[in-house]
């Protein structure tokens, strides 16, 4: 089983950069549709991480590819709309300086929402590059995908039958609780998991430690 990583902003995955597993196979979002992304993936049995935005992209790809997929772990994940999800406010750039200096004002956010994580400056670093590759030269990508999960789509997640792991940091600022709880009850086979005092990214940091220990990981 090989795992397959889809990233928090769809045009960026330089956030695992932050974790333990920064050379995880990353999913060439570029694609024109879901069917397309799941033409592209590995021809193998799969476990897909999804984190923040990767995570309504985790579970399409999941419904697409039902022998294929045989375990999903998301992280942070962005419920449908009709469940109390929303997109990040970071994964939206607007103003004149995000032109300019595309990911700045919400890597500001960010860090502020989880100094603690972000004390490190490595760390600070790769949210940066991932917020300016996202918001920068990728951005068409973003927006393609930030524009599909504007439409409702959660009637694909009756038809996943794989067990799906769902990860939420007490404190994370851009999920709410309520959300990822109704989302996990749409869901045939899931199970919760709460981490204390951990945010968005940080959530993505404790999840990736305990996926690096796992004998078969690929």
């Amino acid at each position: 089983m090989k795992t397959v990583y889809l990233h928090g902003l769809p045009g960026s995955g330089t956030e695992l950069a932050m974790t333990r597993l920064p050379n995880l196979t990353v999913v060439n979002r570029a694609q024109r549709s879901f069917a397309d992304l799941a033409k592209a993936l590995p021809k193998s049995e799969l476990h897909l991480v999804g984190f923040s935005m990767g995570a309504p992209a985790a579970l399409r790809l999941a419904a697409l590819c039902p022998g294929q997929v045989v375990r999903v772990t998301i992280v942070s994940p962005i419920a449908p709309r009709s469940m109390g999800g929303d997109v990040p406010p970071f994964a939206t750039g607007g103003g004149l300086l995000s032109k300019v200096m595309p990911g700045v004002a919400q890597a500001k956010r960010i860090i502020a929402a989880e100094p603690d994580f972000f004390s490190d400056p490595s760390t600070r670093s790769a949210l940066k590059q991932a917020l300016k590759d996202g918001l920068g030269p990728l951005k068409p990508i973003t927006e393609r995908e930030i524009a599909a999960y504007e439409k409702p789509w959660e009637k694909v997640l009756d038809q996943i039958r794989c067990q799906v792991s769902i990860w939420r940091g007490e404190a994370d600022p851009f999920t709410t609780a309520q959300s990822v709880t109704a989302l996990s009850r749409s869901l045939p086979y899931a199970e919760v998991n709460w981490l204390r005092r951990c945010g968005h990214y940080g959530a993505l940091a404790e999840v990736m430690n305990a996926l690096a220990r796992l004998p078969d990981l690929r």
